[in-house]
């Protein structure tokens, strides 16, 4: 047999180690010109700088407006969500930013400086409430910081996605790809979709599954159009395929059917489900608790 011969240089070595070396000096040098900057500024005791000024502040369910003032001699500012000026964001000239993905009704806090050529400003320190969450806001699941669109049916506040939570208990993605669980969320047994909803939430009842469906339309055909096709009522339910854990093709009819869980049983073997599918349209069945469905929470 042939050998390969590789030769491996002093040289090799010498340029491989210059570049990672460049490599790290390069990505920590702004942090620490940064950090440089201000320790001069702050020890300068010719340094006299006024911070920027508070300025009304907006606040939504899931996000802050933060704005302020800048004062005569800045030339730009820097942000940053805790006292640390160092890893602070620049944002040049700009008086405002906008953060999002927050939760309703909670107290944040937002630290900006103004600077120039040769001084900074003490900190200015902005705090902001949320608004009170209503449905309709985007609700986030702080066991895993996972957000979910919600929506107004009737008197209903339904999730408009289906669950991702990572059960403790037996549930998975399509095909076991994580991605399809973004896009599709998680199959669940009956067991762990009794239990996974988070709190001030819940598995829907066969009866508030009816009084959704009696509320957008009369037929099976209307309603799959309307919450799955066009989607005209925000329910956005996406075919996201079945799971039978017990086949030896476990994961099958993506992109045609799904099932979500009520917690009503049909019988000893069998829960309400409500099916979706592109042939049959949307509809309650029995499903067998055997399988795995979907979970769409509704608000308690």
């Amino acid at each position: 047999m042939g050998r390969i011969k590789i030769s491996l240089t002093m040289e090799n070595i010498k340029i491989k180690f210059f570049f990672i070396t460049c490599f790290f000096v390069t990505s920590i040098w702004s942090t620490c010109q940064v950090s440089n900057q201000y320790d001069k500024a702050r020890n300068d005791s010719n340094c006299s700088f006024i911070k920027p000024v508070k300025a009304e502040s907006i606040a939504t369910c899931n996000s802050i407006q933060w704005n302020w003032h800048s004062c005569d001699n800045g030339i730009g500012h820097r942000y940053n969500f805790e006292n640390d000026f160092p890893t602070s964001i620049n944002i040049d000239k700009e008086t405002s930013f906008l953060q999002e993905g927050l939760i309703g009704d909670e107290q944040y806090k937002l630290f900006v400086w103004a600077y120039n050529d040769s001084c900074i400003s003490e900190v200015l320190i902005l705090e902001q409430k949320t608004a009170q969450w209503t449905c309709g806001c985007k609700f986030i699941d702080k066991r895993d910081m996972q957000t979910y669109s919600t929506v107004a049916i009737g008197k209903q506040c339904w999730m408009a996605q289906n669950l991702n939570f990572k059960s403790e208990l037996e549930s998975s993605c399509y095909n076991d790809n994580d991605t399809l669980c973004n896009i599709y969320g998680r199959f669940y047994s009956f067991e762990a979709a009794m239990q996974s909803c988070p709190q001030g939430w819940k598995l829907p009842t066969l009866d508030e599954t009816e009084q959704l469906m009696k509320f957008v339309a009369d037929t099976p055909e209307e309603l799959y159009d309307k919450l799955v096709g066009r989607d005209s009522s925000g329910f956005a339910m996406k075919l996201g395929g079945f799971c039978d854990p017990t086949s030896s093709e476990p994961y099958r009819f993506i992109g045609k059917q799904a099932g979500i869980w009520t917690s009503s049983a049909a019988d000893k073997n069998s829960n309400h489900i409500v099916f979706f599918g592109n042939t049959l349209g949307c509809r309650v069945m029995k499903g067998d608790t055997n399988l795995n469905y979907y979970v769409r929470c509704i608000k308690e």
